[in-house]
C-alpha cells in the first residue's frame, strides 16, 4: 500500500470523511437548535390559546371554542410528537461525537498530508478512530462533502449537485421548521374540509 497513488487515494478518502464528521456535526447541532425552538414555539402558543380560552370562556361561541380546540389539539400533538421523536439533546450528542471524531480524523489526515506519520500507522489509527464512534454520517453529509471537493476530484464527485448537496443539507437542517408549517396547514385544511 505504499503506492504513491493508494497513498493519495487514502489522503482524500481521509479528508472527505474528515469533511462528512463535520458536515453532520454542523447539522446536528443547527438541526437541534431548530427543533428545540419549534418546540418551545409550540408550546408557548399552546399555553397563550388556552390563556385565550380560560379568559373568555363565557363569550365563545360554540363553534368558535371547537375550532380553537382542533388547533390547540393540533399544535400540542406536534409538540409532543418532536419532542418525542429524536430529542434535540440526542441530536446535539450526535453532532458532538460527529466534530470529535472528524477532529481525531484531521490529526490523522494532517500527519499524511505533510508526512510526518507512516500510511500503516495512519491507516490503523484511522480504523481505530471509526470503530470508537457509532456511525455518525449520512449520504447526505458525503455528497456535501464531495460537492465542496468537487473542482480537485470532479470524477468522485459524479452524480452530486448543488440540488441533492447543498439545498437538501440545508432542507434537513430546517425540517423542522418546515415540517411546523405543514402540520399547521393541515390543521386548517383538516378544519374547512370537516366543519365542526
Amino acid at each position: 500500500m505504499s503506492d504513491p497513488t493508494h497513498t493519495e487515494d487514502f489522503i482524500y478518502d481521509v479528508r472527505v470523511v474528515r469533511r462528512t464528521r463535520f458536515a453532520f456535526s454542523k447539522r446536528m447541532e443547527v438541526k437541534a437548535r431548530v427543533k428545540s425552538f419549534v418546540v418551545n414555539i409550540t408550546t408557548v402558543a399552546g399555553i397563550f390559546i388556552s390563556v385565550y380560552l380560560l379568559a373568555n370562556s363565557t363569550g365563545i361561541e360554540e363553534l368558535e371554542l371547537k375550532r380553537i380546540s382542533v388547533a390547540l389539539i393540533g399544535l400540542s400533538l406536534l409538540a409532543l410528537w418532536m419532542s418525542l421523536d429524536t430529542p434535540p439533546s440526542d441530536l446535539a450528542r450526535r453532532g458532538g461525537d460527529a466534530h470529535q471524531c472528524g477532529l481525531e480524523i484531521g490529526e490523522v489526515y494532517r500527519g499524511l498530508k505533510y508526512g510526518y506519520v507512516d500510511l500503516n500507522v495512519s491507516i490503523k489509527k484511522y480504523e481505530e478512530i471509526l470503530s470508537r464512534y457509532e456511525r455518525n454520517h449520512d449520504a447526505l453529509d458525503r455528497r456535501l462533502a464531495l460537492y465542496e471537493d468537487r473542482h480537485r476530484h470532479p470524477k468522485k464527485a459524479e452524480g452530486v449537485s448543488k440540488w441533492n448537496s447543498v439545498y437538501m443539507y440545508h432542507l434537513s437542517c430546517y425540517s423542522s421548521i418546515a415540517l411546523a408549517i405543514l402540520w399547521s396547514t393541515l390543521v386548517v385544511v383538516f378544519q374547512v374540509i370537516f366543519p365542526i
